[in-house]
């Protein structure tokens, strides 16, 4: 037997309600929604009292109970006031890694303003030590005009020793300069003590910005050139492009240069012991007496060296200095030669060698040298 459906509650009229504020036909509040079931009977939606669950069943006319197909009230609507103002997550990223990217940018030019004077000052103090000995050393080179030779070896010994460290010295410093300036990270540590392939130092020109990178690539062919004063006038040009002053070798600060200079290379032929090596500093020393000039003396330009110095010293001490001379000559051929073989006897004629220069000549010549530089 099926359930007769429910019936609802009749909605009771009031007293202050006229009859033309009820509906003529159901008695139900003029304005209140209405929805009726299969059987014809109507429920007052509007009122608490008649809502009925979502699950709601309708009645057939057979009387059986079947679910409804919709739900009895429509959808409601979300609530604004809930709702976020604030945009979504993945659209604040983007501008939250620009803002956090700004941040760091600004963080690391102020810190980067604050080193650069340091690297610009400590390069000046170096150019500035760096070209005063250069020109106190070039101008010896004037007196081998005449021998094209030996002026080369001399133009090449003083460029390797001397202007290879302080183009390193400023290539390193104005890259270093240029990328503080542009806001990049750059480690102290990066600055190695090595010397540069010319590879190495085109990069580093090449790399710099506007006609400052022209100026250092022509330093850097110019260092290759071989030429002392070619290389002068590029190392010039380079320190002026890029603000630093080039400081001129004056007459009094050469004077008291040249005293100190003396005094040091006196000092280095009394305490050498080496006999190879106290060669080149005693020539150097005899020079500096002969012409008042300073001069870097490499092995292979000895000879030529102090064959010029013929007519400037005595002849007991240009005597004494070549046989000093010949003797380490055939001392290096011996050294040259040497086997290692115990049946070799070019050590014993090796050890003959570095006795004689050691117990005779190397005590003769540097009092003949000192005595001289005393006088």
């Amino acid at each position: 037997m099926s359930r007769p459906p429910p019936v609802p509650s009749p909605v009771s009229s009031s007293p202050l309600q006229s009859s033309e504020e009820r509906d003529p036909e159901t008695h139900v509040p003029a304005g209140r929604h209405q929805r009726a079931t299969t059987a014809g009977v109507f429920f007052v939606t509007g009122s608490p009292a008649c809502a009925t669950p979502s699950s709601t069943r309708t009645t057939s006319s057979s009387g059986a109970s079947t679910p409804s197909n919709r739900s009895t009230f429509p959808p409601l609507r979300s609530d604004r006031r809930h709702r976020s103002n604030s945009p979504p997550a993945d659209l604040l990223r983007p501008f939250r890694l620009r803002q956090h990217h700004q941040r760091k940018m600004s963080t690391m030019l102020s810190e980067n303003a604050e080193r650069r004077p340091s690297v610009l000052d400590n390069l000046q103090k170096q150019l500035d030590e760096a070209v005063l000995d250069m020109q106190l050393y070039g101008k010896a080179l004037d007196a081998f005009e005449d021998d094209p030779a030996t002026s080369g070896i001399l133009h090449n010994h003083l460029l390797t020793t001397m202007g290879t460290p302080i183009v390193d010295k400023i290539l390193f410093s104005l890259d270093k300069d240029n990328k503080l300036k542009n806001g990049m990270e750059f480690e102290d540590s990066e600055e190695q003590h090595v010397q540069l392939s010319t590879t190495e130092r085109t990069f580093l020109a090449k790399d710099l910005p506007g006609q400052l990178s022209s100026k250092a690539q022509a330093l850097v062919e110019a260092l290759e050139g071989k030429r002392f004063d070619s290389f002068m006038d590029a190392l010039r040009d380079t320190a002026e492009e890029s603000g630093f002053l080039f400081k001129k070798l004056e007459e009094r600060l050469e004077r008291s240069m040249l005293h100190s200079y003396r005094e040091d290379l006196i000092a280095q032929v009394s305490s050498e012991t080496d006999p190879v090596s106290f060669l080149p500093k005693v020539v150097a020393l005899l020079f500096l007496e002969a012409h008042n000039k300073a001069l870097q003396v490499p092995e292979r330009a000895v000879g030529a060296v102090s064959t010029l110095l013929k007519d400037k010293l005595p002849a007991s001490t240009f005597k004494v200095l070549t046989e000093y001379h010949a003797t380490t000559v055939k001392l290096l051929a011996l050294q040259d030669a040497a086997t290692g073989d115990e049946d070799d006897c070019t050590s014993d004629r090796m050890l003959e060698k570095k006795e004689d220069l050691e117990e005779r000549l190397m005590p003769e010549l540097k009092s003949l040298a000192l005595g001289t530089s005393k006088e």
